[in-house]
């Protein structure tokens, strides 16, 4: 997997070769993101711009935010995160994570 933090401009600032989970999930905690990974149960590729970051989530979905980041699934590898364009709670298995962008300064 690798990893690149972008600038508000769209330009490479830093480029990071398998990244941790803590290190993942502390960007998504901040910023928003944008995951490509294979989904396991069907094999096809998915794109998600995502964060865990409260102030970019609907003042409505806050409440829930606590239930939905916690592990429902019981499995260490999956991570939960509100995706910013459906405008919806879904997941991810970092082990099948291709490449993980942090956007810088997102809206």
């Amino acid at each position: 997997m690798v990893a690149v933090i972008k600038n508000k401009k769209n330009e490479e600032i830093k480029r990071i070769e398998n990244p941790s989970k803590e290190w993942i999930i502390k960007q998504l905690e901040s910023h928003v993101c944008v995951v490509f990974f294979r989904k396991k149960l069907t094999g096809t590729f998915r794109t998600l711009k995502c964060t865990r970051n409260l102030s970019k989530l609907p003042k409505r979905y806050r409440l829930k935010y606590q239930l939905s980041i916690e592990n429902a699934h019981g499995y260490d590898d999956i991570i939960p995160v509100w995706e910013t364009l459906s405008r919806d709670w879904k997941s991810f298995d970092i082990s099948t994570v291709y490449f993980f962008t942090v956007l810088l300064g997102e809206p």
